[in-house]
């Protein structure tokens, strides 16, 4: 096991020269740095909004008819207009960061 953990220790460490990885750098201006923290929040939003769609489906799936289908079937629509609001807010904050020109 000793053997095993010299070889590879170091090749982990190694690994993101290996990948090609590079350092992240800062934005060069504000509107870089906005579309940056929208890009973060819209993929946090899109991810939750899928774990709501699993949540409705399972809803769905495990209702035995009457009110529980419609609220399932709510919580999928609502889930739904999120990441379209999300996806409306992302271009909508690329033309305000395009026409102010940050």
């Amino acid at each position: 096991m000793k053997k095993f953990e010299k070889i590879v220790g170091p090749l982990v460490l190694l690994t993101p020269m290996l990948a090609g990885a590079q350092y992240a750098t800062p934005p060069a201006t504000l509107g870089m740095l906005i579309e940056k923290i929208t890009n973060y929040a819209i993929g946090i939003i899109i991810s939750l909004a899928v774990l709501y769609v699993l949540w409705g489906a399972f809803k769905y799936l495990t209702s035995r008819g009457g009110e529980s289908i419609n609220e399932a079937r709510d919580t999928i629509i609502y889930a739904l207009v999120a990441v379209g609001v999300a996806l409306l807010a992302r271009i909508l904050v690329r033309i305000v960061v395009e026409i102010a020109q940050f």
